[in-house]
């Protein structure tokens, strides 16, 4: 009889214990509901984003050429016939002259205003601040460049032929025309929402 009992008291505690289970759970379920909500309210719309991109397309990109050109064109400025000695690379670096881009922290900053770290670091610190020859250096605290690097760019976008590709989440594709040495070209943009705004995350150029 004792066995019974016993066996009808495990059996009560077991379902009694199964029932909070699944109250928990479903007291559960309705928080995770609320979490989802708040991330997609956090996640911009696409019309936010088209309006984005109108409305500041025109500064980026002429960010975009000055940076582009920083590293593959021109280069920073330097003092007319500054002094200079190769160095065992046989690379010539002389200090630039520009006041506010006077460090390798403050060009990446300022190329971080426009891109995206990753995509940066892919397009331009890999070659401009790394490897055996670098085009960016800092000596004796100050930015300097190998004046044996550079060449002219000839690069004219033309913002007001922006057209939508798609967008998606907190990402946004795009095509902007421009002009190369009197050759019209086209690019594929993509632009990723971040907390300090957009920034170009993909560069390539397609077919007009």
């Amino acid at each position: 009889m004792k066995k019974i009992w016993i066996a009808m008291l495990m059996l009560l505690a077991l379902v009694l214990w199964t029932g909070c289970q699944r109250q928990e759970t479903a007291e559960e379920k309705p928080q995770q509901g609320i979490k989802q909500e708040e991330q997609e309210e956090e996640m911009p719309s696409d019309e936010e984003m088209v309006k984005e991109v109108h409305e500041n397309i025109g500064a980026i990109l002429e960010k975009e050429r000055r940076i582009e050109d920083i590293f593959m064109g021109a280069g920073l400025a330097t003092a007319p016939n500054a002094p200079y000695e190769p160095d065992e690379n046989g690379q010539c670096f002389v200090p630039v002259t520009d006041e506010e881009i006077n460090t390798l922290q403050a060009l990446r900053d300022l190329t971080e205003e426009v891109f995206t770290p990753e995509y940066a670091q892919q397009q331009f610190y890999q070659t401009a601040f790394e490897g055996s020859y670098p085009r960016y250096r800092e000596e004796d605290g100050k930015l300097c460049i190998d004046i044996g690097v550079g060449g002219a760019l000839d690069k004219e976008w033309a913002p007001d032929t922006l057209d939508i590709v798609k967008g998606e989440g907190n990402r946004i594709t795009v095509t902007v025309d421009y002009m190369n040495y009197q050759s019209l070209r086209r690019s594929q943009i993509q632009f990723v929402k971040t907390e300090e705004g957009l920034r170009i995350d993909a560069m390539e150029e397609v077919g007009l």
